[in-house]
């Protein structure tokens, strides 16, 4: 929108306004020409302002997305590192009830005690292997824990 009032001009776009005063107004032709470009530069002036908006938009958008994606992964990683604590509690459970259990069975069984012994020695084994599983699966843990912490530094930065 152009408003002319006397020696002065407002060009009126709707991120972008320009008052131009001392308007060559006894001057058709410079008043004409400096009007049409006046116009071009506001015009200009007005779809650059659209074009960052758009592209500020755009960028909050893709920081939303990525925004989402990590605390989504933060939440994955979260459950998956308690899963495997569970797992962890689990496994020790059922090797204690496993190896009480196979105690109180070998007083019924009427072995010798080095059959005894070899049982209890093949239970000793097997916890022992499952405890280098357990490591592993700590070692598994503190990374979850490592990624878990870059994802919370990335998250409080956006």
């Amino acid at each position: 929108k152009i408003i002319d009032f006397g020696a002065r001009t407002l060009l009126n776009f709707k991120h972008i306004s320009l008052l131009v005063r001392n308007m060559p107004i006894h001057e058709p032709d410079n008043y004409g020409r400096l009007k049409d470009n006046l116009v071009l530069l506001t015009n200009s002036c007005e779809e650059k302002v659209k074009t960052i908006n758009n592209e500020i938009t755009l960028q909050q958008q893709r920081d939303g997305g990525i925004a989402s994606i990590i605390s989504g992964c933060h939440e994955d990683l979260t459950n998956a590192s308690k899963q495997i604590k569970f797992l962890d509690n689990l496994i020790d459970e059922v090797m204690l009830w496993q190896r009480q259990e196979l105690e109180d069975k070998l007083i019924c069984l009427g072995l010798s005690e080095e059959q005894e012994d070899a049982l209890l020695q093949m239970v000793d084994t097997s916890v022992r292997k499952l405890e280098v599983s357990r490591n592993i699966g700590e070692e598994i843990d503190n990374h979850f824990a490592t990624i878990i912490q870059k994802l919370t530094e990335l998250m409080d930065m956006s």
